[in-house]
C-alpha cells in the first residue's frame, strides 16, 4: 500500500501536458510528489510488453491499429499526439523503479501478457522486485489464477465484482454477505446514486475486517478531502491532489 503520509496514486501519470501512460506523464507525476504509479499493461502480437489503456490507438495517436496485432517494433515507432513515443515496460522499469506500481492487466490476451511478463521478469532479474513493489488488477478470475501460477507471491487488488459485492453489502446493512477478506484492498467510488461513500462508518466496515480501502478516482477536491477524512488507505486520482 501507499504510506499513510502519502496515500496518493497517480492514475496513468499526470496528463496536463502529455498523453497518459507516457514517460513524460510519469515524470510529471513524480515531480508533483507521487510515489505510487498506476498504469495499463498489454502485449503486442510478438509478446512485447507495452503500457497503453485502450485496445486501439485512435485516442492517443490517431491511428486505427490495435495493440494486440502490432509488433513490438511497430509499437516503438508510434508517436502520440503530444509527440511522446509509446512506453514499454522495460523503459518504465528503467525510469520508475523508485516508485511503487499498480499494473492493470487488460483482459485482451491477458494470458499472453502474463506469460511474457513472467518470462521478462525472470530473464532480467526483476521478478523479486515486481513481487515486492507491484500490485496487479485482474479482470477475470482465470487470469488471477494464471498470475499466481506464473509469478507466485504476486499481489493483487480485489477485482471489480469483489468490490461491487463488498460495497453493496455494506450499503444494504449486510456486510457479512460481502465476504470482505483480511489484507485485501477494495476500491470504492466517491458516491452511489448521489450518496457520499467516503464516510468513516463505511470505511470502518473494511477496516473492521482488516481489509484496506482504495478511494477510486474522486475528481472533485471535496471528494478527495472526504476520502482522507473517512480514513481511506489509498486514493487513486487523475491530476494533482490538494495536498501535493
Amino acid at each position: 500500500m501507499s504510506s499513510m503520509s502519502n496515500p496518493w496514486i497517480s492514475h496513468r501519470g499526470l496528463d496536463e501536458r502529455y498523453t497518459e501512460n507516457t514517460e513524460a506523464a510519469f515524470d510529471a507525476a513524480l515531480d508533483a510528489g507521487f510515489e505510487h504509479l498506476e498504469t495499463d499493461l498489454r502485449s503486442t502480437v510478438d509478446g512485447g510488453l507495452v503500457l497503453h489503456h485502450d485496445a486501439r490507438l485512435s485516442r492517443t495517436a490517431g491511428k486505427s491499429g490495435r495493440i494486440e496485432t502490432l509488433s513490438f517494433n511497430d509499437f516503438r515507432q508510434i508517436r502520440y499526439h503530444c509527440g511522446q513515443p509509446g512506453l514499454t515496460l522495460e523503459r518504465f522499469m528503467e525510469r520508475f523503479d523508485r516508485a511503487r506500481w499498480v499494473l492493470d492487466i487488460k483482459p485482451e490476451h491477458a494470458l499472453r501478457t502474463l506469460r511474457s511478463l513472467s518470462h521478462w521478469a525472470r530473464e532480467t532479474g526483476k521478478l523479486d522486485w515486481i513481487v515486492r513493489n507491484a500490485r496487479f488488477l485482474m479482470w477475470r478470475p482465470q487470469d488471477e489464477v494464471a498470475l499466481k501460477m506464473l509469478m507466485p507471491g504476486a499481489q493483487t487488488l480485489a477485482g471489480a465484482k469483489e468490490c461491487r459485492r463488498a460495497g453493496a453489502s455494506i450499503l444494504l446493512g449486510l456486510p457479512l454477505l460481502g465476504r470482505i477478506r483480511e489484507a485485501r484492498t477494495y476500491s470504492l467510488p466517491p458516491r452511489f446514486m448521489g450518496r457520499n461513500l467516503y464516510d468513516s462508518r463505511i470505511t470502518g466496515h473494511y477496516h473492521g475486517r482488516k481489509a484496506h480501502l482504495l478511494a477510486y478516482l474522486p475528481e472533485q477536491v471535496r471528494d478527495m478531502e472526504n476520502a482522507l477524512m473517512a480514513g481511506a488507505d489509498e486514493i487513486l486520482i487523475n491530476g494533482r491532489p490538494p495536498a501535493l
